[in-house]
């Protein structure tokens, strides 16, 4: 009948309570023999170290990247001063000065100063070996202090 049906349900749940209970006894067990459960305070203290040492790890790499990085900025900086443009401006300028004294000493006006004299054509062309000279009959004779109109009038050896 009904009732009995009902009682062998209620049996089943009793014995699947009780089941349930003992597995979570025997659980409960298990959990509080672990190591966690038997020495929490170690845990924490090892996990209290782990984390010393990473900071300590992330301390040394900021240190090492920072030394790096100011090493290469001062690399960069000494490279910089070494290639300043108003030295190199100034060192261009300088070897620019020398070479137009250079071009000026050996121009005619250096020349002249010297002592010598340059012979030109009426018309202002420099006049360099006799045969031009002889053909043209007025030349020009150029001294560093002036100059004078000469007639050609022979050759000479």
């Amino acid at each position: 009948d009904w009732r009995e049906e009902v009682r062998g349900w209620g049996e089943r749940l009793a014995e699947a309570v009780i089941d349930f209970v003992e597995e979570k006894k025997r659980r409960l067990g298990d959990l509080a023999g672990s190591y966690v459960f038997r020495e929490p305070r170690k845990m924490v203290e090892m996990s209290s170290q782990r984390v010393d040492e990473l900071a300590l790890q992330l301390m040394r790499g900021l240190e090492s990247g920072w030394r790096y990085r100011k090493q290469h900025a001062e690399g960069l900086l000494g490279r910089w001063s070494a290639l300043r443009p108003e030295r190199r401006l100034r060192e261009f300028s300088l070897r620019v000065q020398a070479a137009l004294d250079r071009l000026r000493a050996m121009g005619p006006e250096e020349t002249l100063k010297r002592g010598y004299a340059l012979v030109q054509s009426t018309d202002g062309k420099l006049v360099r070996k006799v045969e031009p000279a002889r053909k043209l009959g007025d030349l020009m004779v150029r001294f560093a202090d002036g100059k004078l109109l000469v007639e050609v009038k022979k050759k000479r050896d």
